[in-house]
């Protein structure tokens, strides 16, 4: 078996459908690359969920490490979800429409436990025209802003921008407000815009016991998908992007126009990475439909990446072709 990060990253995502009942008898250095690939691609709180119930794992030192590295994300997890709740809480109070996207509303709706999902930040879409009021609320819940780029506004609590523990999802790690007037993703040449999508498919409903406005999940899961191929560009691809297609996936009801709708590139690589490590056979006929609307130089880089190849851990920079 490859311990090199290639192999480590295979390990991982297979792991979090059908982990070993007993951790392989691998060196201290295999595990020491494993952790990292579990930190790096977000998996470890998900993967403790898969492994919790098999003794093996339990009383072997990394199942008490995935153990603890949840333990950590779940104290992380409430303290963003309780910020997240503040902030929609207010905005339903002054009638601002606020719409959380990706995880801000995944770990919730999705996921078996939101403290399986790392969040490094929360993400909000809120209208051009609520942007000044929406800063005056939160400046009024002690946000400041930090950050104004293309895509996006950063707003940070008093203290919120520090690393204190770069081994564990600390509660005090940094925790942005990155406010989205349009949600769009530049994919190479193309920018792919799904800002009306999302806010007309958009429903009110509640959200952490507080009233929000929830993304359609075939909206959301498009999204997802777009977002993930711009990071797979970038090299700075994880695993629980995976994870979130797999679980969303089942609730999309039409996939096919909403893939028609946009450059295929823009959605072709992440749903090729989604067919190797968690197949299923909508998804594999909707790549082999996309494959057909994209350069055939596009599409056999496509078609050969994997979760080494995408990620952090990858020193290799590279782009696409075709």
């Amino acid at each position: 078996m490859s311990h090199d990060s290639e192999g480590l990253c295979d390990d991982l995502a297979r792991w979090l459908s059908a982990p070993p009942s007993t951790p392989p008898e691998w060196p201290a250095d295999a595990w020491d690359g494993f952790r990292q690939a579990a930190q790096v691609h977000g998996a470890a709180p998900l993967l403790w969920l898969q492994v919790r119930s098999l003794p093996a794992w339990s009383d072997s030192p990394i199942g008490r490490w995935l153990e603890d590295q949840y333990a950590w994300n779940a104290r992380r997890i409430a303290r963003l979800h309780g910020e997240l709740a503040e902030i929609l809480r207010l905005f339903a109070a002054e009638e601002v429409p606020i719409l959380p996207i990706k995880g801000a509303v995944l770990g919730s709706l999705v996921y078996e436990d939101p403290a399986a999902r790392p969040m490094a930040d929360l993400d909000v879409l809120l209208r051009e025209e609520h942007l000044p009021a929406g800063e005056a609320l939160l400046a009024r819940l002690g946000y400041a802003k930090v950050f104004t780029g293309w895509k996006h506004t950063r707003f940070a609590l008093p203290g919120s921008r520090e690393i204190v523990d770069g081994d564990h999802e600390h509660p005090d790690n940094p925790r942005q407000l990155e406010v989205h007037p349009r949600c769009r993703e530049r994919i190479r040449d193309e920018v792919v815009d799904l800002t009306d999508l999302l806010w007309s498919t958009a429903r009110q409903d509640e959200l952490l016991s507080a009233p929000a406005w929830l993304p359609d999940a075939d909206a959301a899961w498009l999204h997802l998908l777009v977002h993930a191929t711009h990071h797979v560009l970038l090299n700075t691809f994880r695993l629980v992007q995976l994870a979130d297609l797999a679980r969303l996936g089942p609730l999309v009801r039409d996939p096919e126009p909403l893939l028609a709708a946009v450059d295929a590139r823009a959605a072709y690589p992440a749903l090729a990475l989604l067919d190797r490590y968690f197949p299923n056979p909508r998804d594999t006929a909707l790549r082999a439909g996309l494959r057909s609307r994209v350069p055939d130089g596009f599409a056999a880089w496509a078609d050969g990446l994997d979760l080494y190849a995408v990620c952090h851990l990858n020193p290799v920079a590279w782009r696409a072709v075709g």
